[in-house]
């Protein structure tokens, strides 16, 4: 082989290195301050055949996963509200972890919470970053949410009815489905449970959709590969619509970060449910 082959073999590995070391710090600096902010809105069709006709065409808008205080200051929560509402909800379903860590953040962020309006109500749980004092339900309660915890709720239209429960968090909580559903009525029944691997404790037909967040969908995933890490309660169902032998289950990637403030090829999330008749 001739010397101007080593050379441009020499010149090619050597630019190959310099342009994949150079990825490095880019990829790093998107992921920190580009992909957090770019809040996609999600829209799924989902067939239920317990819901009634009143409620045939519905939109649920599902966010969560705030973790405010945490790279999510009071401006970027008002973005978030804003967002929301352009989606025209008539329902909203909160999946949890309205904090990260700290609460002291919580006062200044109700007034965009109170914001938040839909015909058939809003509905939330808490999320394992929620247990740490009483601030978070008190503030959810202040701004109009339903606290579900291990409890349920009955939304009526005429002699039709849908069911909106939730359970405690499995990590922090003591999540009880059978209290949950105790005298729930024969009608469509939608779950709210923060961690989603809590859908495999579901035996019965009781429940039609089971809606979660927790995962942030791995925050950090790559291509042909996914999401690296995944916590507790949510390595099983990261993302997205899945079908299970006795229920439905939604995953949201939620909005904020925790732990390291990135995100890499899974944007931040509001979802929009279209609920329709099978």
């Amino acid at each position: 082989m001739n010397r101007n082959y080593y050379l441009n073999r020499r010149s090619f590995l050597k630019w190959s290195f310099i342009g994949i070391a150079s990825l490095i710090p880019l990829t790093a600096g998107y992921s920190y301050g580009i992909e957090p902010r770019l809040l996609e809105v999600v829209e799924r069709r989902i067939s239920l055949s317990r819901l009634s006709s009143s409620f045939h065409g519905i939109r649920v808008v599902v966010f969560g996963d705030l973790h405010a205080g945490f790279h999510m200051e009071e401006h970027h929560v008002r973005h978030v509200v804003d967002k929301i509402m352009a989606q025209k909800p008539d329902l909203l379903l909160f999946t949890g972890d309205l904090v990260d860590d700290s609460q002291q953040i919580i006062p200044s962020i109700l007034p965009h919470l109170k914001k938040l309006h839909a015909p058939l109500g809003k509905y939330a749980v808490l999320g394992n970053h929620d247990y740490r004092g009483d601030q978070v339900v008190l503030g959810l309660h202040q701004s109009g949410f339903h606290v579900l915890e291990n409890a349920h709720h009955l939304i009526k239209k005429g002699s039709d009815t849908l069911v909106i429960a939730g359970v405690e968090d499995m990590l922090q909580g003591k999540a009880d489905l059978s209290q949950a559903l105790n005298e729930v009525p024969d009608a469509c029944t939608i779950l709210l449970s923060h961690c989603p691997d809590f859908s495999d404790q579901i035996e019965t037909n009781q429940v039609d959709l089971q809606v979660s967040g927790h995962t942030h969908g791995g925050q950090v995933r790559f291509p042909f590969i996914g999401a690296l890490i995944t916590p507790p309660g949510g390595q099983k169902y990261i993302d997205d619509l899945y079908q299970l032998e006795k229920t439905k289950v939604y995953v949201n990637r939620g909005i904020g970060t925790t732990i390291l403030p990135f995100r890499f090829h899974c944007q931040p999330q509001i979802s929009v449910l279209h609920l329709v008749q099978t």
